[in-house]
């Protein structure tokens, strides 16, 4: 007479679903530590994001280096989150005249500006971890797009998905 075994699922297949969702546990907590969602509000990054839209943001994107020009980040106010690109790094004299910007006295290549307006800001230096950002949509008054002087630890990632 045969014995059929009690033991059922087989202790292999029990250990491989364990490592599977030990496994989907650490990926889990990974993603949540280095990624946060976030939602568009408002117009100021007009047309390359839209009200409403949502994006994936990076946030250990700058725990080893620091953020570059061109970067769109995320960056924590008193109140709120914004979304603004980065024109000027550490150091960078910055200013804007008719809604061109100047970065060490060069124009600045901005093919993502569609809108543009009659922005005037005068020549400033950054001081050291200090970023210069701004909103891509500069067609209406200039504080409507907040260009904005911000330290290193108010930004909080990179946009890496919208």
């Amino acid at each position: 007479m045969r014995v059929l075994s009690t033991d059922w699922p087989p202790a292999a297949t029990r250990r491989l679903w364990l490592r599977i969702a030990l496994l989907l546990a650490v990926l889990l907590l990974t993603v949540q530590w280095a990624f946060m969602a976030t939602t568009i509000s408002g117009n100021s990054m007009s047309p390359t994001l839209r009200d409403g839209q949502m994006a994936l943001v990076f946030t250990q994107a700058y725990r080893f280096s620091p953020p570059q020009r061109g970067d769109l980040v995320v960056v924590s106010t008193e109140k709120d989150f914004l979304v603004k690109r980065v024109i000027g790094l550490p150091g960078d004299n910055v200013a804007i005249h008719d809604s061109k910007t100047f970065v060490n006295g060069a124009q600045l290549d901005e093919p993502y500006l569609k809108l543009n307006g009659r922005w005037q800001v005068d020549e400033g230096r950054l001081g050291p971890s200090r970023y210069a950002i701004v909103g891509d949509n500069r067609s209406g008054a200039q504080g409507s797009s907040l260009l904005a002087v911000v330290s290193r630890d108010r930004i909080l990632g990179k946009l890496v998905y919208y």
